[in-house]
């Protein structure tokens, strides 16, 4: 992994089984740990619902659903679009290229599609995942960076709709768009319910050219209705030109609701959180929300109201709330707009000087115990 500041490789080191080779006893559907932990209700008496989908570099897209179980499809793009529910989708290590997820299915709550690492190495998809109405789908460990042959793209990972789906143990970095993960709604697939992002690394939003505080790192705008959602446990740093956490739509129109933020570790952004226009109910709780970075675009008009870990940005919606902060490098936790109607709240915060041992990788975030009780690792 590349970051603008680092130009070595970085290590993601957060959760994935102990590093083996994937053995063909492995790959077996009966044997596999994923499998075996499934609960109870996704089985039908000793029959497992659905199937393993294998994915490898050198895998051919020719291979049947039914065939994948032991020939390998060579994209992740074509392993989604086969996936039924119950079904796992199994990565191997390696970099595979292009935009993934159009064509996904909706798997079932006693059912649900799996799209993971496997056990031990590291995927990465150099391009964009974009998942529509992707009920009860759990991603984990499927990095994503951009592609810098596929032009500017406005996110990185993007869910449109969907009940019931999780995004995991992941790293996602280097958007040149608004945002690096994107959770929307729209007409077709519905508002967003039940979602988790959580336990990943989302860093370096390295969009430029655009207006003040419009690049950011996570952007939520799911709708008023959506909800509810939890964004936990994560890192998230660099994004000098934005949020690390945007709850809000680009106008009144949209926004967020019933999400709570809590236990990240935030660093290197404008402003930590923001909320919007009728946002509500967005709750920000035991995070550790540290170093203030701005790096406005040339010309532009540095806006004081910026100088806040949170901000209410013309908030209109009610109950949104800012409890038991840690705080570090911004001179107030929360500023709100003077027009805001229903201005977001807040108490309970610690001022706090992190250690770090590195503020340029993701493994580098661990602060010292001066700050136990927030963050990601609290």
């Amino acid at each position: 992994m590349l970051t603008r500041r680092n130009p070595r490789a970085l290590f993601l080191g957060f959760t994935v089984a102990a590093a083996s080779a994937v053995s063909a006893a492995l790959l077996a559907l009966p044997s596999h740990a994923d499998v075996a932990a499934r609960p109870a209700a996704e089985r039908a008496g000793s029959k497992v619902l659905g199937q393993t989908i294998l994915v490898a570099p050198e895998g051919h897209d020719g291979t049947t659903r039914l065939a994948s179980s032991h020939k390998p499809l060579a994209t992740i793009t074509k392993a989604i679009k086969l996936a039924e529910p119950g079904d796992t989708i199994l990565v191997k290590g390696g970099t595979y290229v292009g935009a993934a997820g159009y064509g996904a299915r909706p798997g079932r709550a006693g059912a649900p599609i799996r799209l993971q690492a496997a056990p031990g190495e590291r995927v990465l998809l150099k391009g964009t995942l974009q998942l529509e109405n992707a009920d009860y789908w759990k991603v984990s460990g499927i990095n994503v960076t951009h592609n810098p042959a596929g032009g500017r793209k406005e996110f990185l990972v993007k869910f449109d709709g969907g009940t019931g789906w999780e995004f995991v143990d992941a790293e996602v970095w280097g958007s040149v768009g608004v945002s690096n993960i994107m959770v929307s709604s729209s007409v077709k697939n519905g508002m967003p319910r039940a979602y988790r992002i959580a336990d990943n690394c989302i860093h370096d939003n390295d969009a430029v050219g655009g207006a003040f505080m419009n690049f950011h790192n996570i952007y939520l705008m799911p709708g008023y209705n959506s909800g509810p959602g939890v964004i936990e446990r994560n890192i998230i740093f660099n994004s000098e030109n934005g949020a690390a956490v945007k709850a809000a739509g680009p106008t009144a129109a949209t926004g967020a609701a019933d999400v709570k933020i809590r236990r990240n570790t935030i660093a290197r952004s404008a402003a930590g959180v923001i909320v919007g226009y009728a946002s509500r109910r967005v709750e920000v709780r035991n995070n550790l929300i540290a170093q203030q970075v701005v790096r406005a675009p040339a010309g532009a008009q540095y806006v004081k109201n910026y100088d806040a870990a949170v901000i209410g940005n013309h908030v209109s919606g009610s109950g949104n709330k800012v409890v038991s902060t840690a705080l570090s490098g911004f001179p107030k936790l929360i500023n709100n707009t003077r027009d805001s109607s229903a201005p977001v709240k807040g108490a309970l915060t610690k001022r706090i000087r992190p250690a770090y041992r590195s503020t340029i990788s993701c493994s580098g975030y661990k602060a010292s115990r001066t700050v136990a009780g927030y963050g990601r690792f609290s």
